[in-house]
């Protein structure tokens, strides 16, 4: 193996800190904006009423998605991947994978039950009672950090695959818990950068061993021009409904809530589901970045 192949032990590290430092500060981000601020909460409050379009229909593809998960789920995924790495006798991955699922699902449950949402005006419904705090999502946490968990024990030559049903899953979850109005948009993009972080943390005890494969980096583009052009589109929906309705502090989002056109709604849904897609595709890209430098 050539130099050119490798990568330093401390530079891996130095990235596996940034993608934890990323994500950590990212959630509390989500959770400082949309949650403890008038017009995060509003803007919020805009995507989960405009959840409720076409959800009869689509509620038809959400509710299998979300019958996925459960606790029995979690236990399957952790003896796979505990199987698996018996099997490839890579006995570091059943600590990654406890790290990643543990970590990430034991601190979003932590969060979400420990930390109240302000009352600043803004009713909001979203899978609890006004003033009880829903961020980050339980169910995105566990399919994202299940995502995560798989790539970890994947194969090289079975990972750009991997990537792309882990994505399709971690993103198709979060939208379902729009559609069916379990949660507002900044709950699930929240869970998916809480995951990040204890990514990162679990990406910290590798090590390079071998060089990049074509069909890891392949992946990784994909999603990261998926990532890119959905967030992009994501952030101008949200640009337009932060000035529509939050740069005015005195905007009543209750007294004029009957007044937002249908158009209003459907940008705001649309942006919050295309941010769930942006970064599903940016945590899993940035991961297989970290684990194409790693050994079979």
């Amino acid at each position: 193996m050539d130099r050119k192949s490798r990568i330093a032990p401390t530079n891996l590290r130095l990235r596996a800190l940034t993608l934890a430092a990323i994500g950590a500060l990212a959630a509390y981000a989500m959770y400082y904006f949309f949650v403890t601020t008038a017009a995060g909460q509003r803007v919020d409050e805009i995507a989960y009423d405009g959840s409720a379009l076409g959800r009869t229909r689509l509620w038809r593809f959400a509710d299998p998605i979300l019958d996925v998960v459960s606790i029995g789920f979690v236990v399957l995924v952790l003896v796979i991947a505990a199987t698996v790495a018996i099997w490839r006798q890579r006995w570091l991955l059943i600590v990654q994978v406890a790290i990643v699922m543990g970590g990430a699902n034991i601190a979003t449950q932590v969060f979400k039950h420990f930390v109240s949402r302000p009352e600043l005006g803004v009713f909001g419904t979203a899978g609890a009672s006004p003033g009880v705090n829903t961020l980050p999502s339980g169910h995105t946490t566990v399919a994202a950090t299940a995502a995560i968990a798989v790539l970890f024990i994947s194969p090289p030559r079975v990972r750009p695959f991997a990537a792309l049903v882990g994505t399709v899953y971690a993103a198709g979850t979060g939208v379902s818990t729009l559609i069916g109005g379990w949660h507002r948009a900044s709950d699930v993009v929240a869970a998916m950068f809480v995951t990040a972080a204890f990514a990162g943390v679990a990406l910290l005890l590798d090590r390079p061993r071998r060089p990049v494969a074509s069909g890891e980096r392949a992946v990784v583009i994909v999603l990261a021009i998926v990532g890119v052009l959905t967030a992009i589109v994501s952030m101008w929906a949200l640009l337009y409904i932060w000035r529509y309705v939050g740069i005015d502090p005195a905007y009543d989002l209750v007294a004029n809530r009957a007044e937002l056109s249908r158009g209003t709604l459907l940008t705001a849904y649309a942006g919050g589901a295309l941010a769930c897609v942006s970064v599903a595709c940016a945590i899993v890209a940035a991961v297989v970045a970290q684990l194409q430098r790693r050994g079979d």
